[in-house]
């Protein structure tokens, strides 16, 4: 006999909408019981102006044992890679 203390469907309370692209991406999400409710995320770190969305760019740091780890996304990933090259530091590496 099954256990009945165990739903047969999961209970979501948030719709999640991803806007992964080649130039720019962005989300929102809305509330289940609010489905008309739409909240965009607009507070993209080191963006200079408030957009629902932020460059598609990742900045990677060369770790000591020679692997590349993502430390920023976004603005911040071309403001390192801006600050990088104008140090001529090859300890990194900008991908967008």
């Amino acid at each position: 006999m099954p256990d009945s203390s165990i739903e047969s469907e999961p209970y979501y309370k948030l719709h999640i909408g991803l806007d992964f692209g080649t130039s720019y991406s962005g989300y929102g999400q809305s509330h289940v019981a609010e489905p008309d409710n739409v909240e965009a995320f607009f507070h993209w770190a080191d963006s200079e102006v408030h957009y629902c969305k932020t460059l598609t760019a990742l900045w990677y740091e060369r770790q000591d044992d020679g692997k590349y780890v993502a430390t920023a996304w976004g603005h911040t990933a071309r403001k390192r890679a801006l600050n990088a090259r104008a140090r001529s530091a090859g300890k990194g590496m900008y991908v967008s």
